[in-house]
C-alpha cells in the first residue's frame, strides 16, 4: 500500500501546492484511528498553528469503479501575520495528531485561507490477494474516513481474488473475529477458518480484502458408484482437472465433466471488448475456450476463470461458427466446412472439406476426428471429418416440423418423434430414452437444442426435455440457448450432468442480452454489444459417465487442491512497503 497526499492552499488570490510525507508513526495511528482525517492545519515558522475540522468533499473507495482511489478534504482557517511553512492533515487537533504534512511557503495577512488535501491510495497487491469492490471499509479507513467497525475474517467459495467482486454473504461460511495489531506495519490477524478456499477480511459486514489460501495440487484416484443418471458429483475438494476414468476396470477415452453452477456475482464489466450490435459469443463443451464472433472476424480466447487470452483471430463473412473442445474453431457456410484446429502446443493449422447448403448443423470434436451432422429438407446426414477427408456415416429421413439436433456431451443428439444419440462409432440412444420426447406427436412451433437438453414450444406450453435424466419439465418461454446455458426474461439457467437444468441465482444482468455462454467459472453476457463477465460460484464437479455405466463402479483420476494452514493463524499485512500480503 502506498499513500500520496496532494495539498492546495489558497490565500489572498494566490495558490500554493505541495505533496506530502507521512508521519513516522502513520501506520500505528491508522491502526488505532478508524477516522484519522479530522483536521486540516497550517503551521507557522514560529511553530504556532491554525486549524479547522476537515470536511470530506469527495470519496472513491470502490476499486471496480475506475479512477484513482482517493478522498478529498477541505477546511478554511484565518491566517495571522506570519509565514506558514507546513500544511497538515491530523487525526487530533495539535502537533501530536499529525498524520501527514507538506512543506509550503505562504505569507498570512489576516486573510481566510482554504486548505484542501487529496489522499490517493496505490494498492500493491501481494500474491493471491486483492481489494474487494464496493463500499470497501479498509480503503475508507486508509483514506482517513473509515467508520467505527469491527473487523472479521471468514472463508468463502470464490477462489479468484483478481476479480474485485463484492463478496456475497451467500458464499460465506465460518466468520471469526479479527484484530488490528501493529508490529512495524498495520496488519490484521485471526485464526484461519477450517474450511474454504478463500479468506475474506470483513469490516462492518462489508468485504475488504480477499485472498486464496496457499495450496498444493496433488493427484489421486477417487472411487465412486455411478448413479442412475450416469453421473458422479465430486465436491470434497476443488478439482483442478480430471485426467483418467475407468468403469469396472475398463478405461474410457471420453470424460465429460463440468462445474455445477449455483450463483453468479458481479465482476469486472466490459472486461474484454465491445463486440457491437451484431456480435455473438459461444463457448466450447468444456468451458475452456470462448469465441467472440462479429460480422468481420472471429476471435478464440482461452479462458482462465475470467481472464481471457486471445489465441486465434480469423476473418469471417457469413459462416456459421462453432467452438469445439480443445479450442478448435469450425466455420461452416453453404459450400464448405473450414476447421482451424488447435494442437496441444497451442499452434493452429487449418483444413477444409466441401459440404452442400444445409440447416441444423452440429459439430463435435473427438480427438483428431470431427463428428458433423446437418439437415437438408427431410433428410439428416452424419459425417466423420478428418484432415484426410470426410466419410458419410448415416442418412435418415426426418419430419421437418418435429426435427431437432444438438450436442449431447461427446455425441450428436437428433430426431423428431424419436431421440437418437450417437458418437462417430457408437449408437448410445438407449441411454437417452427421454420417453416424453419419444411419445409426443404434437407439432412444435419452436425447438432449440442445447448441451444435453431440448426446449420446445408445443401448443402454448414450453417444455424442457432433459436428455440425460430422461425427464420432461415445463420452463418459461422465450429462452435463448447456447451450449449448457438457457437465458432470457432476466433469468439464466445452467445445465449440469448431476442436477439437470436449474436457475442461476445472484446479481448478474441478463435482461435484453443478445448472447450469453458459460465457461467453467464464468457467466459471459453480451448486452448492448458490450461484454460482461460474472464469476460463478460452484457446487462441485459433475462427471458424466460413458454409455451403459449406470449402477457400476468408477475410478476417477483427479488433480485436486490441498489447502494449507487450516485452523492456524492468518494475517493480512496492510501497511509499509510489503503491499497487501497474507501469511497463514
Amino acid at each position: 500500500m502506498e499513500l500520496h497526499n496532494y495539498y492546495t492552499v489558497r490565500v489572498g488570490g494566490r495558490t500554493h501546492t505541495a505533496f506530502n510525507s507521512l508521519a513516522e508513526d502513520f501506520w500505528l495511528k491508522a491502526a488505532n484511528f478508524s477516522r484519522w482525517a479530522n483536521f486540516l492545519s497550517l503551521t507557522a515558522q514560529d511553530g504556532t498553528r491554525v486549524s479547522a475540522p476537515a470536511a470530506l468533499e469527495f470519496l472513491n473507495c470502490d476499486c471496480s469503479r475506475g479512477g484513482v482511489l482517493r478522498a478529498s478534504y477541505r477546511a478554511e482557517v484565518i491566517c495571522e501575520q506570519k509565514r506558514y511553512v507546513s500544511a497538515e492533515l491530523c487525526c487530533e487537533d495539535g502537533a501530536a495528531g499529525v498524520m501527514s504534512s507538506a512543506e509550503i511557503d505562504v505569507d498570512g495577512g489576516g486573510e481566510s485561507a482554504e486548505i484542501t488535501a487529496t489522499i490517493m491510495l496505490s494498492a500493491v497487491a501481494g500474491e493471491g490477494v486483492c481489494l474487494s469492490a464496493g463500499n470497501n471499509p479498509l480503503i475508507k479507513r486508509l483514506l482517513g474516513c473509515g467508520d467505527e467497525t469491527e473487523f472479521e475474517m471468514g472463508w468463502g467459495e470464490c477462489d479468484y481474488p483478481a476479480v474485485p467482486c463484492v463478496r456475497s454473504s451467500d458464499l460465506m461460511g465460518e466468520i471469526l473475529p479479527a484484530d488490528f495489531v501493529f508490529d512495524g506495519n498495520m496488519n490484521v490477524s485471526s485464526r484461519s477458518p477450517m474450511q474454504g478456499c478463500e479468506l475474506v477480511l470483513y469490516g462492518g459486514g462489508e468485504s475488504a480484502l480477499r485472498a486464496v489460501r496457499p495450496y498444493t495440487v496433488s493427484a489421486r484416484s477417487v472411487a465412486a458408484n455411478i448413479d442412475s443418471r450416469r453421473a458422479v458429483l465430486l465436491n470434497e475438494k476443488p478439482i483442478e482437472s480430471i485426467y483418467e476414468l475407468a468403469v469396472d476396470g475398463t478405461k474410457s477415452l471420453r470424460i465429460n465433466s463440468g462445474t455445477v453452477a449455483k450463483a453468479a456475482f458481479a465482476a469486472i464489466e466490459g472486461k474484454v471488448r465491445n463486440l457491437g450490435a451484431d456480435g455473438e459469443i459461444k463457448s466450447d463443451p468444456d468451458g475452456e475456450y470462448i469465441a467472440f464472433i462479429t460480422t468481420g472476424y472471429v476471435e478464440v480466447y482461452e479462458v482462465d476463470v475470467l481472464d481471457a487470452e486471445c489465441v486465434l483471430r480469423v476473418e469471417r463473412t457469413d459462416e456459421e461458427t462453432e467452438i469445439c473442445r480443445g479450442g478448435s474453431l469450425a466455420m461452416w457456410n453453404n459450400s464448405s466446412l473450414v476447421i482451424h484446429e488447435r494442437a496441444e502446443d497451442g499452434t493452429y493449422s487449418s483444413f477444409s472439406t466441401a459440404f452442400p447448403a444445409s440447416y441444423d448443423r452440429v459439430i463435435v470434436r473427438e480427438g483428431d476426428r470431427y463428428h458433423c451432422g446437418y439437415r437438408r429438407s427431410t433428410a439428416y446426414y452424419r459425417f466423420e471429418v478428418t484432415r484426410a477427408g470426410k466419410r458419410q456415416l448415416e442418412q435418415v429421413r426426418v419430419t421437418s416440423a418435429l426435427f431437432f439436433a444438438g450436442r449431447c456431451g461427446d455425441a450428436i443428439a437428433y430426431g423428431d418423434k424419436k431421440l437418437y444419440v450417437k458418437t462417430i462409432d457408437t449408437d448410445i440412444s438407449a441411454d437417452y430414452a427421454c420417453a416424453g420426447l419419444a411419445l409426443t406427436t404434437q407439432l412444435r412451433d419452436e425447438c432449440v437444442a442445447g448441451e444435453n437438453f431440448v426446449i420446445t414450444e408445443e401448443g402454448g406450453v414450453t417444455k424442457l426435455y432433459d436428455l440425460v435424466h430422461d425427464r420432461v419439465d415445463e420452463i418459461e418461454k422465450g429462452l435463448k440457448v447456447c451450449g449448457n446455458l438457457a437465458f432470457g426474461n432476466g433469468s439464466a439457467y445452467a445445465y449440469d450432468y448431476y442436477n439437470g437444468m436449474r436457475k442461476i441465482e445472484g446479481n448478474y444482468r441478463i435482461s435484453g442480452a443478445t448472447g450469453a455462454c458459460l465457461t467453467r467459472r464464468g457467466l459471459w453476457v453480451l448486452l448492448g454489444g458490450k461484454l460482461y463477465a460474472y464469476y460463478l460460484s460452484g457446487g462441485g464437479t459433475a462427471v458424466l459417465m460413458p454409455a451403459g455405466s449406470a449402477g457400476k463402479q468408477a475410478v476417477i483420476g483427479v488433480r485436486e487442491r490441498n489447502y494449507e494452514g487450516l485452523g492456524k493463524k492468518a494475517k493480512f499485512i496492510i501497511g509499509g512497503n510489503n503491499g497487501v500480503g497474507r501469511y497463514t
